[in-house]
């Protein structure tokens, strides 16, 4: 899991508002978090899971799920009318069927590309 100290830089906004982040705590040690926010889509409020976060040793446990469905059920007490998230196609974590499990599905899918470069060749001057 993030530092939180990483975070802090892409979360702290205008509009930042503490009470939509969820922490789950295990054993007395935070076992995972869901920093969210609002945003607007087509004119509509829509909650945003911007960060989904469970350690190591706290996975396959559930806690990703009740941290998804406790965002989905705040936002849904707000009048939040959709909730999103991004996540890597190739997540190391199998994120992706986490987020489906929960009801939720793709609706952009974003193509990356790469090309490796030969070592030791210079760019002509």
């Amino acid at each position: 899991m993030k530092p939180g100290y990483e975070w802090a830089d892409d979360l702290l906004y205008d509009g930042f508002d503490p009470s939509l982040w969820l922490l789950a705590e295990r054993s007395g040690h935070l076992a995972g978090a869901a920093l969210c926010r609002f945003r607007d889509v087509e004119g509509r409020s829509a909650g945003e899971v911007c960060q989904l976060a469970v350690g190591r040793e706290h996975r396959r446990l559930g806690i990703g799920r009740a941290l998804l469905l406790s965002a989905f059920a705040l936002f849904a007490e707000r009048g939040a009318v959709s909730v999103g998230l991004d996540v890597g196609s190739e997540s190391p974590t199998g994120a992706h069927l986490l987020y489906a499990r929960a009801g939720m599905s793709v609706t952009v899918s974003i193509g990356q590309f790469e090309r490796e470069l030969p070592t030791g060749v210079r760019a002509e001057e």
